[in-house]
């Protein structure tokens, strides 16, 4: 499921999926139907992409090549209609259309469109799932089947669970068998040579083919895509997630969470409301833990919800409570009598032992909540102050850092939530030539960016780093993001410092190791700061 949340590898996926689909169609067209699975299963793994545009890329693909493969079953040559009442055409296609389905039920109705859609492309290829003739006739049955498959995305987005969304594939079934049974009736007949004057004998010649077409579509349809619902729903409770069907949109929540029904925000606002009036009764470790919850379901939220509502006012929330934190030196666990304490100012009486970073390095502290590696980082900006650098923080309130170290002369840089105005103000603050540069604004673009708008951010400010000579320092919270999206960028850095908590005479201590340093030699071993 991890590997899954990189879009990159999503969109490979995709395109390897097509090429292999049309190889086994055209090869082993006995086989189709396992093409079309194939097909199947990729199309769920789309959901993960956060880009719009390669979503809707991937989708395409993804549905021009099912519709290509039905179309070709559904093909029939003029004087050969003794085919059209072949059973496994109709089968193809009821895997087309339930992967439309579960697309609409996986990921919304837009989502699903945009995969049938592609159906009319597909049409193009296939001169028409029938060879009726004329231009006229082309039009009518390409725009038929793609309304045919649109039926199943609406009826499946509908549904709330797989019950009703069995209920409403067999009423989609219906409706679509209506229209495929019309589109065979104006291939086998001419419309101006029906007698429409005698019903009973129009009737008996009708009847016997539309009926029959009708029959095999609602067959196969319902078979189908009941037999994919059912299994999305068995994986759903599988990996213990629900899916709350919203306006334009499909979430899968956590079996049991509550979402509010306006805004899946409001819980994570309410909560965060009740954390700021009981602050003064958390101890460290407990309020850090409890940080760390909330972050990480805004995360999960703002992957599936950017638009919601109160979105905004949630991640202003989670900026306060991180700033209450560090303001109110918060970030570490608690220190044993043995150990060095910290002064009423926030500075340590004696410092612990700080690795020294190589001159013109940007470097990751990465580290769950209460791991130090705040204090850390400003630990080496202090260092370097007192040797005389020239050092700036670059923060949403560096005033608060600035207090922390308890030292003035530093370059205060306050940036805003935006992500271009904040590249605008880091690159103003390095045109006073800082040596040295602490940046603690990962925590918050982390879950308000995608990863490849974040990589392409952290690469231009390391870039521009590097131009200026300045060493510097990033923190993140290595919890917040995937293992996929986490190596993506760690790769942007030139060094990986990681920091974690361990239980020690039963206190916490926070230890770090320098995980990883391009073209240096390194020790990676544990070094315990506290």
């Amino acid at each position: 499921m991890k590997l899954l949340e990189n879009q990159y590898a999503v969109l490979v996926l995709c395109l390897l999926t097509v090429p292999a689909a049309a190889a086994i169609a055209i090869t082993w067209p006995q086989y189709a139907a396992g093409a079309m699975a194939l097909v199947a299963v990729a199309s769920l793994s789309v959901r993960f992409v956060q880009n719009r545009a390669l979503k809707a890329l991937c989708y395409m693909l993804l549905g021009f090549i099912s519709f290509w493969g039905a179309g070709n079953a559904l093909f029939v040559p003029l004087g050969m209609e003794v085919q059209l009442f072949s059973f496994l055409p109709f089968l193809l296609l009821g895997i087309t259309n339930a992967t439309a389905a579960l697309v609409a039920y996986n990921d919304g109705y837009i989502n699903g469109l945009i995969f049938a859609s592609a159906g009319l492309i597909a049409i193009l290829f296939t001169k028409g799932p029938l060879d009726t003739g004329g231009a006229d006739r082309f039009l009518i049955t390409a725009m038929g089947f793609t309304a045919a498959s649109f039926l199943f995305v609406m009826f499946a987005s509908w549904a709330k669970s797989a019950a009703w969304a069995l209920y409403n594939a067999f009423k989609a079934s219906i409706a679509a068998g209506v229209i495929y049974g019309l589109l065979y009736l104006l291939r086998l007949y001419d419309v101006n040579a029906l007698n429409f004057s005698n019903f009973g004998a129009l009737y008996a010649k009708l009847s016997g083919p539309f009926i029959n077409v009708l029959w095999m579509s609602l067959l196969a349809n319902v078979f189908i895509v009941g037999i994919a619902l059912l299994g999305y729903e068995l994986l759903l409770y599988v990996f213990a997630l629900r899916r709350s069907v919203a306006p334009d949109r499909v979430l899968l929540m956590k079996a049991g969470e509550v979402v509010g029904e306006e805004d899946p925000y409001a819980q994570l606002v309410t909560r965060l409301e009740k954390f700021f009036k009981e602050f003064s009764n958390y101890d460290v470790g407990e309020a850090a833990e409890t940080l760390a919850g909330m972050e990480k379901e805004y995360y999960e939220l703002a992957r599936v919800r950017a638009d919601a509502p109160l979105r905004q006012n949630a991640g202003k929330m989670l900026m306060e409570a991180r700033s209450l934190l560090l303001g109110l030196k918060l970030e570490g666990e608690k220190v044993p009598a043995a150990a060095p304490q910290p002064s009423k100012a926030g500075r340590l009486e004696k410092k612990p032992e700080l690795w020294a970073i190589p001159k013109g390095s940007v470097v990751l502290l990465e580290g769950p909540i209460g791991s130090r590696k705040e204090e850390f980082g400003l630990g080496l900006l202090a260092a370097a102050l007192k040797g005389g650098s020239k050092c700036a923080v670059v923060s949403f309130e560096p005033e608060k850092e600035e207090e922390y170290i308890g030292e003035k002369g530093v370059q205060l840089v306050k940036v805003e939530q935006n992500i271009n105005d904040m590249a605008l103000s880091i690159s103003h603050a390095l045109e006073a030539n800082p040596d040295f540069m602490f940046f603690n604004v990962l925590y918050w673009l982390i879950p308000n960016h995608p990863v490849q708008t974040l990589s392409g951010f952290l690469a231009s400010t390391a870039k521009k780093l590097k131009k200026s000579g300045a060493t510097a320092v990033f923190v993140m919270e290595n919890e917040m993001v995937s293992p996929q999206e986490l190596s993506t960028l760690e790769s942007i850095f030139d060094g990986i410092l990681e920091f974690s908590v361990a239980e020690k005479d039963g206190y916490s201590h926070s230890r770090y190791r320098v995980k990883e340093f391009k073209f240096k030699k390194f020790d990676p071993d544990w070094r315990e700061y506290w």
